[in-house]
């Protein structure tokens, strides 16, 4: 079994600001307990090629969602740094290698292995929002232990109407059918819902951008109060390390 302190893991990032891009970085040191040193970054805006014989030298890959994707996942062909990411998703299953993906990662996921995925303007989950588990997730070595519902963060319009074959739906809610999946013969999960943020980190985004997502003082009030903490939604990036990394 690995010590903790060797774990290497990689983590592929899609936004295009340096404050954001630093923020998303440490949310994920922090939720799986490892250091600023033991994670490498791949910025996809910033080069969009890589050499996945390289995902050699990791214990995990981890892959972060994205608010400057657009319409990348649902073109027939998608443009190189989405190309990219699904290309090292892709690689990563076939090693067996530990993948841990949310948002953007699960909606890549989902299209490279046979999903299906829908942009829907109307019919927006936002904010942190009660999820429901599975059957299936109640046998899950991240999930058996959660709170059935327990409250997560999500941001989405981009909804998967259809799983990969060989996938398995751990939590889903009343609006989103599919909220996280595994695949049963790989460490491999993928979440919709951002496991890595915190309802701090959630407000200061939202603040960040204000002038992008609100159109007035009403819809940006609106859209920063209310949150709860979601303890157990961060708890899943230190038992995947825990739980499935370590023990590989």
């Amino acid at each position: 079994m690995k010590n903790k302190e060797d774990v290497r893991v990689l983590l592929i990032q899609m936004r295009k600001d340096d404050e954001t891009l630093e923020d998303e970085l440490e949310q994920f040191i922090t939720h799986t307990g490892l250091t600023r040193e033991q994670f490498d970054t791949l910025r996809l805006f910033e080069t969009d090629e890589f050499d996945v014989s390289k995902l050699d030298n990791y214990d995990a890959l981890f892959v972060g969602g994205s608010s400057d994707d657009g319409d990348a996942l649902l073109i027939d062909t998608p443009p190189n740094w989405a190309r990219t990411a699904m290309d090292t998703i892709r690689e990563a299953y076939e090693r067996k290698l530990p993948v841990f993906a949310s948002c953007f990662g699960f909606q890549a996921a989902a299209v490279e292995f046979g999903g299906e995925l829908i942009y829907d303007e109307d019919s927006e989950e936002f904010g942190t929002l009660p999820f429901e588990l599975t059957e299936e997730a109640g046998h899950d070595i991240l999930f058996d232990d959660v709170s059935n519902p327990f409250y997560a963060i999500v941001g989405h319009k981009k909804y998967v109407t259809k799983l990969p074959e060989g996938a398995v739906n751990l939590v889903k809610t009343e609006m989103c059918p599919f909220h996280s999946f595994k695949f049963t013969d790989r460490p491999f999960y993928a979440f919709q819902f951002h496991p890595e943020l915190t309802k701090t980190q959630l407000v200061e985004w939202l603040t960040r951008y204000k002038d992008r997502y609100f159109k007035t003082e009403e819809e940006y009030n609106k859209a920063t109060t209310g949150h709860v903490e979601v303890p157990e939604a961060n708890a899943l990036l230190g038992k995947f390390i825990d739980k499935i990394v370590l023990q590989k």
